[in-house]
């Protein structure tokens, strides 16, 4: 155990920080879960001598734990070489396979019988069938995170800021945007660490003023907020989903946005190609939500649509990244609409991702060892 970061290690894809707090909150946390992780004994290790000037250390988490066992000043226990081999072979067990017992067909069909598509459900089949059979057929809850409360009380404020449009031409004055954020972020106290609640509410308040002065003097006239399409359908296929924002143009013309409350991620809006064949998350969603935009409105034409960042980029400046919704990607993303549609009414979610970051496969691997 380090206290420098090994560069080799990466944090799982799911977990993204927005400050030093998050981040070392975050490593805490995973430190934690791996010490419950052992069954019988539990061994901590750190090397003695290394190839610096210094000798290593070990790392902070480390040292609170021995800290708080009262052994700061303890003398590490030598390891036999013997016991160490024997440790290092054990760890060579095979892999359980994932595996998921198949519910009765009748079953699944009754959990599926007002299904409809969303881009979420989209994402999280092509991402791994088996996470969206827990996610979307199984619907198992999950604890909100600090993230996605954090996401939820921004995107309040800014449904608040743009409410008065349609009826006064004008926005909510900033003040009262950030009253709503402080409202809504005060209901989710919950779901926050101390330090994390303090960065996250002085970093919203920050990013939020930043937003309004950007946004405040080119505001549209007639505005769709959180607009929901839930009757909609492509060739047979239900579909359904929220929007964040609609911009209504004329009567024409449409803008269509998503609020991202995390910091600019070029990969997520990357166009499907050979390398990545099923383009990114923010891609196929705004694609989506084109599909389902035109099948409510068939009159009206997006013209544009973007995701619109709430965290900064690396120049302290909030971004728009703009995605092309051009007819190549309508036809493959209508494709995959209609291919995972078909896959999800023949039951086909029970094979894993084998993403060694996917929480639902791991879950299956866990149970199955545990069954063995």
């Amino acid at each position: 155990t380090w206290k420098k970061p090994n560069s080799n290690f990466k944090f799982p894809k799911t977990l993204t920080f927005s400050s030093k707090e998050d981040k070392e909150e975050s490593g805490r946390r995973l430190f934690y879960v791996s010490l419950t992780r052992a069954k019988r004994h539990l061994y901590i290790s750190w090397p003695l001598s290394g190839h610096g000037k210094r000798p290593p250390e070990p790392s902070p988490y480390v040292s609170e734990l021995l800290e708080i066992l009262g052994l700061e000043n303890a003398e590490p226990k030598q390891v036999p070489i013997e016991v160490l081999k024997g440790m290092m072979e054990s760890m060579h067990q095979e892999i359980p396979e994932i595996k998921v017992e198949d519910l009765p067909k009748e079953t699944i069909d009754f959990l599926l019988k007002d299904f409809r598509l969303s881009a979420s459900a989209l994402n999280t089949y092509i991402r791994c069938p088996l996470s969206f059979y827990f996610d979307h057929v199984l619907k198992i809850p999950s604890r909100s995170s600090a993230a996605a409360s954090f996401g939820t009380a921004m995107h309040r404020a800014l449904y608040r800021m743009y409410l008065p449009i349609n009826d006064d031409q004008k926005i909510l004055p900033l003040d009262s945007v950030i009253n709503v954020f402080e409202e809504e972020m005060t209901k989710m106290r919950g779901f926050f660490e101390d330090h994390i609640y303090e960065s996250r509410m002085e970093l919203g308040k920050e990013n939020l003023e930043l937003f309004y002065n950007d946004n405040k003097d080119n505001l549209p006239k007639n505005i769709l907020l959180e607009h929901k399409i839930y009757n909609a359908e492509l060739d047979g296929v239900p579909l359904g989903g929220d929007i964040d924002r609609v911009d209504l143009k004329s009567s024409t013309e449409a803008y269509i946005f998503d609020y991202k409350t995390v910091k600019p991620r070029s990969e997520k809006l990357k166009k499907a190609d050979d390398k990545v064949p099923y383009g990114g998350d923010y891609w196929r969603q705004l694609q989506f939500y084109k599909i389902l935009f035109d099948a409510q409105f068939p009159n009206k034409t997006v013209s544009r649509s973007a995701i619109l960042y709430l965290g900064k980029n690396a120049k302290g400046e909030l971004q728009e990244s703009t995605v092309a919704l051009d007819k190549e990607s309508q036809d493959k993303v209508k494709g995959w609409v209609k291919e995972v549609y078909q896959n999800i009414k023949d039951h086909n979610f029970y094979a894993g991702c084998e993403d060694s970051d996917c929480n639902w496969c791991e879950f299956s691997r866990q149970t199955n060892f545990n069954q063995s």
